[in-house]
């Protein structure tokens, strides 16, 4: 599949999207469109209120780290035939109070094709020089998540995610997405891998793609109203902020991938919609 044109402002996000990482798409859909995506997760959610390591015919629910069903780590989560639903840690822990859903557009129809038909994928192609696809799409509820993970990158090969918000997120006290601007270039890459390795040495605490030094002014924390959608290299630093107590952020998460990627890797990444990755 050959890159499409596009037109010049999105060859300015794509250009800004290759230089820094990340971009703000405002008015990605609109707040009405926002809460009616909303009410349809948290009633599916409020479904298996209580429940823990569960299935029936509509959807799973696992604990964080089990392995109900099988299910274990992205690739076989992004793999269920059904929506999954992963209840993270207790308050006070690293992302204590999360809620993940896997393949959330298994249950609001039309959700895979507004991201999949979307300008995204033109912005990344024209950004990478090569076709991206849709690989997932999932769902994040946050409330009073007073302790994220700190400054991480998901992965060391070509991932990316956007974060739509359904919520206003217009204070920190909110839990906004930041990312560290440029942390995605290979050398900031590669530091950030030697730092782990050398912390783990002296038997510090250190895991898979922690980040301990970065640019304190290069951070850029997404503060928008709701249907705006931040796009992000997940190869560079980024986080969550720490909520308040009570406060609430619903986003709704596509993850794409470059062609090259899915060339290398193959099935072992987790692909739940086969065919419908051909452009």
């Amino acid at each position: 599949m050959s890159v499409a044109p596009v037109s010049p402002e999105l060859e300015n996000a794509a250009a800004g999207f290759l230089r820094d990482g990340a971009v703000l798409m405002r008015n990605f859909i609109s707040s009405e469109q926002c809460d009616i995506i909303r009410g349809q997760i948290e009633a599916f959610v409020a479904r298996y209120a209580g429940y823990v390591n569960y299935e029936d015919a509509a959807g799973i629910i696992i604990l964080h780290g089990s392995r109900f069903k099988g299910l274990h780590g992205a690739p076989s989560l992004f793999l269920s035939p059904k929506p999954v639903v992963v209840r993270r840690g207790d308050p006070g822990q690293i992302d204590g109070n999360m809620i993940d859903i896997y393949n959330v557009d298994r249950i609001i129809p039309g959700l895979y094709d507004l991201f999949n038909n979307s300008l995204i994928r033109p912005l990344l192609s024209k950004a990478m020089g090569e076709p991206v696809y849709l690989q997932t799409v999932n769902a994040y509820l946050s409330r009073s998540v007073t302790n994220p993970r700190g400054y991480h990158w998901d992965t060391d090969f070509s991932w990316y995610k956007a974060l739509l918000y359904l919520t206003d997120v217009k204070s920190e006290a909110d839990g906004p997405y930041s990312y560290v601007l440029g942390s995605q270039h290979l050398d900031v890459v590669r530091k950030n891998v030697q730092a782990v390795a050398e912390r783990q040495k002296r038997g510090e605490p250190a895991g898979y793609g922690d980040v301990f030094d970065y640019d304190h002014e290069r951070v850029k924390v997404f503060l928008a109203p709701r249907g705006t959608l931040a796009l992000s290299d997940q190869s560079g630093a980024h986080r969550g902020i720490p909520q308040q107590p009570e406060h609430y952020r619903v986003v709704v998460v596509p993850s794409f991938l470059r062609q090259s990627t899915l060339n290398h890797m193959g099935p072992a990444i987790g692909f739940p919609h086969g065919p419908r990755l051909v452009a």
